[in-house]
């Protein structure tokens, strides 16, 4: 597997056992929409979820333990990594171009690492890693633009 694709694997194979381990969630009744809360569209965890990866992990239980190690000791968990915000962010089929794309989705990865980080460790300095991140981009960004702006987009 290309280096740059393991982290993001790692940290979905991450989430998706923390969810698909929890007991009597094989066959769950759905309940109507109508009747849940709203929850916004952009978490891809709950605090369920959350919670029990942090005590799987405060229990040294496998694999959330190795899996927490190596989301700790990847790039987009460093503390001293910059932010790298583009004005317009511009890719087409293939990302050729790819202006600013990269960066993009390197940045947004790091974010989002940088936040459960935070939420796992306590660890405030990792909470403001990730709001660094999110404010130079929210603060640069000025366009996004190309066939591939709702996949990048959806990847941040």
């Amino acid at each position: 597997m290309a280096p740059f694709l393991r982290i993001p694997f790692l940290l979905i194979m991450f989430l998706y056992l923390s969810c698909s381990a929890i007991p009597g969630q094989e066959t769950v009744q759905m309940p109507d929409p109508a009747d849940l809360p709203f929850v916004h569209p952009g978490m891809m965890e709950t605090r369920e979820n959350l919670d029990f990866v942090k005590r799987k992990i405060g229990k040294g239980e496998e694999p959330w333990a190795s899996a927490f190690l190596e989301m700790k000791d990847s790039d987009f968990a460093r503390l001293d990594r910059l932010p790298q915000p583009f004005e317009e962010v511009y890719c087409e089929i293939n990302n050729e171009p790819n202006i600013g794309g990269t960066e993009f989705y390197n940045d947004g990865s790091c974010a989002y690492t940088c936040a459960l980080m935070w939420y796992m460790t306590g660890d405030h300095a990792y909470a403001r890693k990730s709001e660094e991140y999110i404010n130079a981009w929210s603060h640069t960004l000025k366009s996004f633009r190309g066939a591939n702006t709702k996949l990048k987009i959806g990847c941040a």
